[in-house]
């Protein structure tokens, strides 16, 4: 398990050579440096110096830590302009782990976007536990429901955590809220994803919380329209239908199009027999603070 105490991501606090990245404190006790160790994968956002473009990620591997100074050092150089804290703490590079010691991998099928999908299937009242495994090539690209981490139609599953895991390479979404409320999404790590990461699928959904979450270079999917019937093509990190929900201290680090979007277009699919008259559009919004949004494609925030 990846240790409770340790942070998902930093930000950069300064570059002291070509091969070296300074990392700052946390909100939490433990530093990365603490936790993260040689031979470990490190995502560093933003690249660019604040260049648009959802691309504009990097992937090295640790060669040393100084704990003392908060100091990586990494094998390949990081050519500048990054963003350090000092230069703008609003936008400065993230530094995330990639790697944890529990990995989920979809291997072995003909399709490279049919991968693995992990379904947690109409458990209400059940409280779910996932926590701290790094999970690669899962969801299968143009098939509704198959996704890395999904809740499907679970109503009320309060106390449910999803926290501190890494989805990298997804064909499909991310963490996919469906037909389920009072689920904790916490401190995750996404990169090089397709199609909406974080959503709340049908718009009816309500009271979870995204709490604290990365998503970089979340890339669309071509076909998402006859496919899938669904505005994919135009992925965002974070995809909002339902406003009853909270979100804070989020990062949208690099999307195709939007770092947040709420799509208010009403409920839909498997949920909408169940509020016939009900719109998100009346709704109030619940929580929406402290987010973040930067290098996207498009716009960092957007509303329909």
């Amino acid at each position: 398990m990846h240790d409770s105490d340790c942070p998902s991501f930093t930000h950069l606090k300064d570059k002291p050579s070509a091969t070296q990245v300074q990392i700052g404190a946390t909100s939490t006790t433990t530093m990365a440096t603490d936790c993260w160790g040689v031979g470990d994968e490190i995502l560093i956002t933003n690249t660019k110096g604040g260049v648009r473009g959802f691309n504009v990620q990097l992937v090295r591997k640790i060669t040393a830590v100084d704990k003392d100074t908060g100091t990586l050092t990494f094998s390949e150089a990081i050519n500048p302009p990054l963003v350090t804290t000092k230069m703008d703490p609003n936008t400065a590079s993230e530094v995330a782990s990639l790697s944890r010691k529990i990995i989920f991998e979809g291997e072995g099928d003909p399709s490279a976007s049919h991968g693995g999908h992990l379904m947690i299937f109409q458990t209400p009242n059940v409280i779910q536990h996932l926590e701290g495994v790094e999970i690669r090539n899962f969801g299968q690209q143009g098939k509704m429901g198959r996704y890395p981490i999904h809740f499907h139609m679970s109503n009320q599953v309060d106390g449910s955590i999803v926290r501190k895991n890494v989805i990298r390479q997804s064909n499909q979404r991310c963490v996919v809220i469906h037909g389920s409320h009072g689920v904790i999404i916490e401190e995750n790590v996404a990169f090089e994803t397709f199609g909406h990461c974080y959503i709340t699928e049908d718009g009816a959904e309500t009271d979870n919380y995204f709490i604290g979450n990365l998503g970089a270079r979340t890339k669309g999917i071509p076909d998402a329209v006859t496919t899938l019937g669904t505005s994919d093509k135009v992925a965002s990190t974070y995809w909002i239908t339902n406003p009853m929900n909270h979100y804070i201290g989020n990062v949208a680090a690099g999307s195709v199009n939007s770092g947040f979007w709420f799509e208010f277009r009403g409920v839909r699919g498997l949920s909408k027999p169940f509020y016939l008259g009900d719109h998100p559009r009346r709704l109030p919004l619940y929580t929406f603070r402290d987010n973040t949004s930067h290098s996207n494609g498009d716009m960092g925030m957007y509303q329909l």
